[in-house]
């Protein structure tokens, strides 16, 4: 074989050479690459399970807050956060109650942790902190009898019974009268006592004690101590039953019923029917007489009534009376002188 035939075989050769080495260049990109992606996602899944971070629950405002509002379980909530980015004087739930009521010192965005340091407490000794959202507290003068002997204290609960007198059923009287106005009333304050333990040994006096009361039991509370006067009533702090509010009087203490009203004389001779006897006037005679009228004269042909026979002569023995036997019914019988004019006018019996 020549040289000049030689050299196109050559040729081929290392085409065919450099083909094969360019197919095994490829093949191992493909397995290099395919190795590479392979650790990729097993890293990547090996770092999707790794634990999440550790959380601790805090409290939290639940929508904007603006300084000096009370902080309560109406306006804060609860939310875990991770413990890398808790700040270490944020509130946990169990330490809320101790700080429920407290005030914010400056304003609170929603969702950001209540931190103790922008707490500040209540005015010290202020009331109106104490008294509940729509109720109303309200002071009251009381003395020894109508306050238990003085006895009670801030948290007791009581009823205030109200009694005045009023006016009876006979024009011109008036009769004590006495009902329950409110019940279970919590006692905030007597005097200026505001705590129930405060010096438990010593007796301080006071002369009113301050109640909570709705808006419309204050307003008729207020009504009542002008107009007659306020007795506390003590009761047992875990009696929630209601008694009833009927008012009482002195006719109901001495089960009696009222006086009835006066009637007049006219009204009495007027009431029930009337049977007359005797008399022989007309139509005028029967008609209702009252007490002042005079009686009518007795008529001119009045004959006397006869008068009605004793029960021995209506029932005759076996001796009867001779005289009362003679008599007949046309002859009446003598009349006494002082029964005749009585009884020759018309009798009403009614």
């Amino acid at each position: 074989m020549t040289s000049a035939q030689s050299r196109p075989l050559r040729s081929v050769l290392r085409l065919a050479l450099l083909g094969a080495a360019a197919l095994g260049f490829a093949g191992l990109s493909v397995v290099l690459a395919d190795r590479h992606v392979s650790e990729t996602i097993a890293r990547q899944q090996a770092a999707a399970k790794v634990a999440p971070p550790a959380t601790v629950p805090v409290v939290v405002a639940k929508f904007d807050l603006i300084a000096g509002e009370a902080v309560s379980a109406d306006n804060m909530a609860v939310r875990s956060i991770p413990v890398d980015f808790a700040p270490g004087s944020a509130l946990r739930p169990e330490q809320f109650d101790a700080k429920a009521g407290m005030r914010l010192a400056r304003a609170l965005r929603s969702g950001e942790p209540l931190l103790a340091e922008i707490l500040q407490p209540a005015e010290p000794g202020g009331l109106s902190a104490r008294v509940r959202q729509g109720i109303r507290a309200l002071t009251i003068a009381v003395d020894d009898v109508n306050a238990v002997s003085g006895m009670l204290r801030p948290g007791d609960r009581i009823d205030l019974l109200f009694s005045a007198r009023a006016q009876g059923t006979d024009a011109g009287t008036a009769v004590e009268s006495a009902r329950v106005l409110v019940q279970n009333v919590p006692v905030l304050a007597t005097g200026r006592q505001l705590k129930p333990g405060a010096d438990e040994g010593v007796t301080r006096p006071f002369t009113s004690i301050t109640v909570e009361l709705s808006p419309e039991d204050a307003t008729r509370l207020v009504v009542a101590q002008r107009t007659g006067r306020i007795t506390a009533l003590l009761r047992n702090p875990d009696d929630r039953f209601a008694v009833s509010n009927a008012p009482v009087d002195a006719h109901a203490l001495m089960v009696t019923a009222p006086r009835p009203p006066a009637v007049t004389p006219r009204a009495l001779a007027s009431v029930g029917p009337e049977i007359i006897i005797g008399g022989t006037g007309g139509l005028a005679a029967s008609r209702p007489r009252t007490y002042e009228e005079p009686a009518p004269a007795a008529s001119r042909d009045a004959r006397p009534l006869a008068v009605p026979a004793p029960p021995a002569a209506r029932f005759p023995t076996a001796a009867p009376n001779a005289a009362l036997n003679s008599a007949t019914p046309s002859t009446p019988l003598p009349m006494s002188p002082t029964l005749g004019p009585l009884l020759a006018q018309p009798l009403l019996i009614r």
